[in-house]
């Protein structure tokens, strides 16, 4: 049991990892994380959920994704092409 332990903590540091949630959120919504931002910023949340997803397990991968994408350097770089796309 104690080696599972230490297999459960791997698993934890894996996926607090930005890259790893970065990667494993991008293949589950089959788009990178600045089109799952537009979406939400957007207030599209309805075509995640009639594409299949539930809706609040969105909204919780997008908290996860957001902390991701800060700690990539990619959060910025959303904003920018937002406001771009709002103030062209």
């Amino acid at each position: 049991m104690l080696g599972r332990r230490g297999g459960d903590q791997g698993d934890q540091e894996r996926l607090e990892d930005p890259e790893v949630v970065d990667r494993m959120l991008e293949e589950k919504y089959h788009m990178p994380f600045e089109d799952f931002y537009y979406i939400l910023e957007s207030l599209e949340e309805h075509r995640l959920v009639e594409a299949g997803y539930d809706w609040d397990e969105i909204y919780e991968d997008f908290g996860k994704w957001v902390k991701a994408a800060q700690k990539l350097g990619k959060l910025k770089k959303v904003d920018e092409e937002m406001w771009e796309r709002v103030f062209p």
